[in-house]
């Protein structure tokens, strides 16, 4: 089961937070972790003259704002009992939310997204871009039009590197949590005979060491990586994309890259982004 004590949720009042919140509230839910909704104020750029009430002001509208949300959550018959903390800070956006999970034990970051039909909309140039490739806390990124929490089923992209397993083995705990299919995707520029080897082997691997059935495992050819991922989404329902990051150019490499075919299924699935260790597994797990 997914252990989970702190879940952090940081939220600008937008309609793209409005629709993450009740992904947020789920996974609460079903791993009784507290939930922080946590807002931040960043003080404008540009401050008139003689406006010595606006920063007062501003604060107290959005304290409203914040122990409005919190209060609907504590008064709803479905997440009445869960522990809800709203906490409201100033500062730099991405600087506060950082700390603010840094410091007080976040297992989890929810954050919604902003996009429209290409992935760099989603990932790319946005708040949620910078904490996906700043903080190795695990970050489940909603895009605007994601309307299920189920959660079923769960994909996991995975180019065969050794810190793949454990962030597999963290997924399973995701699987097991939702009771929710898994499949294993990777995407290749071409099928050959090392291709083969290699997923064969780690297919074997994730069999002989894990008692999840049944696992489903994918390859798709195809010479972009996202490409490929979105033709897989295409003709396959996906509830949760899951994706290793092991440092920041890798990502951003993946995702500056100018992609041509729109990807209109990047709007619509939940992806949760795990941080990626590099050491050598340990084949007795």
């Amino acid at each position: 089961m997914l252990d989970l004590d702190h879940i952090l949720f940081p939220t600008d009042f937008s309609y793209n937070a409005e629709n993450a919140l009740p992904f947020a509230l789920e996974v609460a839910r079903h791993t009784g972790a507290r939930l922080t909704i946590f807002h931040v104020i960043e003080t404008p750029a540009y401050v008139p003259h003689n406006s010595d009430d606006l920063p007062k002001t501003h604060s107290e509208k959005a304290r409203t704002l914040l122990e409005r949300v919190a209060d609907d959550v504590r008064s709803s018959e479905r997440y009445g009992d869960l522990e809800i903390e709203a906490v409201l800070q100033n500062g730099n956006v991405v600087t506060e939310i950082e700390k603010q999970a840094d410091t007080h034990n976040v297992n989890l970051i929810v954050m919604g997204t902003k996009g429209k039909t290409t992935v760099d909309r989603i990932l790319y140039g946005s708040i949620a871009s910078h904490i996906i490739l700043d903080t190795d806390i695990p970050v489940l990124a909603i895009p605007e039009n994601s309307s299920r929490t189920t959660f079923d089923p769960i994909t996991f992209a995975t180019d065969f590197r050794e810190g793949d397993w454990p962030a597999l083995k963290e997924t399973l705990d995701w699987v097991t949590t939702f009771d929710a299919q898994l499949n294993v995707l990777h995407v290749t520029e071409r099928h050959d005979f090392d291709t083969d080897i290699k997923f064969r082997g780690f297919r074997n691997f994730v069999r002989e060491h894990t008692d999840r059935q049944p696992i489903q495992f994918d390859l798709v050819v195809q010479n972009q990586f996202l490409t490929g991922v979105a033709d897989y989404l295409t003709d396959h329902p996906v509830g949760l994309l899951v994706l290793v990051r092991y440092n920041k150019n890798r990502l951003q490499s993946l995702i500056k890259k100018n992609h041509t075919k729109e990807m209109s299924y990047y709007t619509k699935v939940p992806l949760l982004v795990l941080a990626g260790r590099e050491a050598p597994f340990n084949r007795e797990d």
